[in-house]
């Protein structure tokens, strides 16, 4: 899950470009026994998107198969499942995803 910091930024984007396609999928890569935890953030920050808790910090399965090596980590993904950006924050975040949404309905 990216940092609770960059969290108002995702459901932003999220809100903003949902009904165009932009799908999210936060996973949470706090060490186990912080579920409650979890569970608040996704609460105050009224995250409606599925988020995966992982439990097992950066050894957990999908910290070590995508080489994340800090966190938070972000994976921009196009309509193919390729990643074709990580760690996008602001403006540049916007700009990308209205990209990717834009290549994913030219190819419809």
């Amino acid at each position: 899950m990216p940092c609770i910091k960059h969290m108002p930024e995702v459901v932003a984007a999220y809100r903003k470009f949902r009904a165009k396609g932009l799908r999210v999928l936060s996973v949470s890569a706090d060490d186990a026994g912080r579920e409650a935890r979890l569970a608040k953030v996704i609460a105050d920050h009224h995250i409606d998107f599925p988020v995966i808790y992982d439990g097992k910090g950066s050894k957990g399965p999908l910290a070590q198969k995508n080489r994340v090596t800090g966190f938070p980590t972000a994976f921009l993904l196009d309509h193919r499942g390729r990643v074709r950006y990580t760690s996008l924050e602001g403006k540049e975040l916007e700009l990308r995803i209205s990209e990717l949404l834009a290549e994913a309905a030219r190819s419809r």
